[in-house]
């Protein structure tokens, strides 16, 4: 029987077990985003990015041997951090550099750089900045600047969300197929679900 906590008889003691809890690919791309977004306003000005270099730091070892310092680019290894605190490296592919945060995906399939692309959420979005204004008809080649998350998609619209963004992690609004698109990164949160455990507390009473 399960109780809620104060209904309890005196007769009875509570026990709290964990339990392992599959996850739906969707709910681990929901996870990833969450996850992101708990950096939500993190900057170089309050210093709590520093909490975001310090995690992706832990890695051992260190993509292409690199430490990352205070004042490098952070996008990417905001990006991978993501990956380290949930334990899923082998899916969200650590790396500190865009291109070769592309290059570890596409040594892994998983890059992604077809104009009739639906992008879903816990994508990673890179940009290009010297995209032309002809990009409607145009093929991007170009070296990719930037990377971001994406956490919604609504009426040809994308919110990503992004590390070092002028400094602090914030949010863009992105047309769909739209200007400075370089392509995305497409973490495989399928298999990765068939893996990843949620552990979830479980009360248990017990009588007396």
């Amino acid at each position: 029987t399960q109780e809620v906590a104060g209904s309890c008889p005196v007769t009875c003691s509570i026990n709290l077990k964990e339990r392992n809890f599959y996850m739906t690919e969707l709910q681990l791309r929901q996870l990833a985003v969450k996850t992101f977004e708990e950096w939500l306003g993190y900057s170089k000005s309050n210093g709590k990015h520093k909490s975001i270099i310090d995690l992706y730091n832990t890695q051992n070892p260190l993509p292409a041997g690199y430490k990352m310092t205070y004042n490098d680019p952070w996008c990417a290894a905001t990006a991978s951090a993501v990956g380290v605190k949930l334990g899923l490296t082998e899916y969200i592919l650590p790396e500190c550099s865009c291109s070769r945060m592309i290059y570890l995906y596409k040594k892994a399939g998983r890059w992604v750089e077809d104009d009739s692309y639906v992008p879903q959420i816990g994508d990673f979005l890179m940009y290009d900045w010297d995209d032309d204004n002809k990009f409607a008809i145009t093929d991007n080649k170009g070296a990719p600047e930037h990377v971001g998350m994406v956490t919604k998609i609504s009426n040809g619209k994308m919110t990503i969300i992004e590390g070092n963004k002028n400094n602090i992690v914030a949010y863009r609004t992105v047309e769909v197929n739209g200007r400075y698109i370089r392509g995305y990164c497409t973490p495989d949160y399928k298999t990765a679900a068939k893996k990843y455990k949620d552990k979830k507390s479980v009360f248990v009473t017990v009588t007396a």
